[in-house]
């Protein structure tokens, strides 16, 4: 039977490689990592939790990411938790139970989107109960 060429030799690996590592083979929650991107809304009826955010003394133009730690240590971005402070000076995030104790997770405040590092929370754990806000405050490195 013949195969296609570009799963023939050394092309083939390199599929099978970027198939790997991109995670389309086993599904992030299978790995035992948080998902990239974390709805903030639920579905009626399910209970929320969520994280609040202070930053005493940050830039009017601040902006915020939250960060995800792997099993080696290293930070990821959650693509859907970024984002300038709310209009009462915090920045809030609700997520559904599916994340409840799950992390251990980090909130950045930069000066200004794509500006310098102002400052870095200590790592945390989501809630592991409905209904709960943990508070976490940022300080200047």
């Amino acid at each position: 039977m013949k195969r296609p060429l570009w799963l023939t030799g050394v092309s083939g690996i390199v599929v099978a490689g970027v198939w790997l590592m991109a995670g389309w083979g086993v599904g992030a929650q299978a790995q035992g990592r948080p998902p990239l991107t974390t709805p903030t809304a639920a579905p009626r009826g399910e209970s929320l939790s969520a994280i609040r955010l202070a930053a005493p003394g940050a830039p009017a133009t601040a902006w915020t990411v939250m960060q995800w730690q792997d099993a080696l240590g290293g930070w990821h971005d959650v693509e859907g938790w970024r984002g300038e402070f709310d209009a009462d000076g915090y920045k809030t995030w609700r997520f559904p139970e599916r994340h409840f104790g799950t992390g251990p997770f980090r909130w950045q405040v930069f000066a200004k989107r794509d500006g310098a590092l102002w400052a870095v929370s200590a790592p945390f754990d989501l809630p592991d109960g409905r209904d709960q806000t943990l508070a976490i405050t940022a300080a200047p490195r």
